[in-house]
């Protein structure tokens, strides 16, 4: 299955630590979405697998957004 965020949403698709495999959807010429699997991957920052939907603290923007 596919997820997708808006790249302002706090979630692990869209922060820097999360390793998944997830790719960008544009709007105007600007990323609007990450698109990624629902399947969980490691968190570097975390040291644990999860979701592309969960949070925490430790979230920090991925470095392919604005």
């Amino acid at each position: 299955m596919t997820a997708v965020y808006r790249i302002a949403e706090k979630k692990c698709a869209t922060c820097r630590w999360w390793t998944g495999e997830r790719g960008l959807d544009f709007r105007a010429n600007k990323p609007f979405y990450v698109k990624t699997a629902s399947a969980p991957a490691p968190c570097l920052a975390k040291r644990a697998t999860t979701t592309p939907a969960n949070t925490c603290l430790r979230w920090s923007a991925w470095e392919k957004l604005p």
